[in-house]
């Protein structure tokens, strides 16, 4: 836990600070680093889902680095249904407000910090930043006024969210998928991420190019 808080800090904070100018001392990043932990749980769970060690999902998914792209999605948006379905329990909006937040910053964690341009070795992770980036501008849970980045709807950017883990999870149980099915559903759905102009200048300013 002290390690994800370490993290979360050093690496995520000043991402999360830039776009929506927040000071780098700001008292929401204890806090931030905190719900990190609680994203890293919920995503491990994720991976509980469907797993990809059954031979028969294997089977269907390949080896490819689309299918492991694609596994990285399901557990972080799997986990983002876990976190939906206990808001709904609790009736904590409080809380769902603050792990989108941590969610965002985790995102932007992924794609700047952790892509194999940089040195990463991998793509897989950056590949879920992308997509998960995109379709909160997609869904208008994140927007821009301005020169200054707002959350608008947090329920929003979720149901966007859940509703991909459950398209991914369709294709982990869809008997007429196959490795290429997988190949050609990542790399469209990074694709499309990558050409949202909206996410790319929220990448620039993340990374302190505009």
């Amino acid at each position: 836990a002290n390690s994800t808080e370490s993290v979360a800090s050093v690496m995520s904070w000043p991402l999360l600070a830039r776009v929506f100018d927040l000071p780098l001392a700001d008292p929401q990043k204890d806090q931030l680093a905190k719900l990190f932990v609680e994203t890293l749980i919920t995503h491990e769970l994720g991976h509980a889902v469907l797993s990809c060690y059954d031979i028969a999902v294997t089977s269907r998914l390949g080896e490819s680095a689309e299918a492991n792209s694609l596994e990285e999605m399901k557990a972080e948006l799997m986990g983002m249904k876990f976190i939906v379905d206990r808001a709904a329990e609790t009736g904590d909006t409080k809380h769902l407000h603050d792990l989108y937040l941590a969610t965002i910053a985790c995102g932007l964690d992924y794609v700047v910090n952790r892509s194999s341009s940089n040195g990463f070795g991998t793509n897989m992770y950056s590949d879920v930043g992308k997509v998960m980036l995109a379709s909160a501008f997609d869904t208008g849970s994140l927007v821009r006024v301005g020169d200054k980045y707002m959350i608008a709807d947090v329920r929003a950017g979720f149901a966007g969210w859940t509703k991909m883990a459950d398209e991914i999870c369709a294709l982990y149980t869809d008997p007429a998928t196959t490795p290429e099915t997988v190949v050609a559903y990542v790399r469209g759905r990074v694709g499309k991420a990558e050409s949202n102009e909206k996410y790319r200048d929220f990448i620039a300013k993340a990374s302190g190019n505009i």
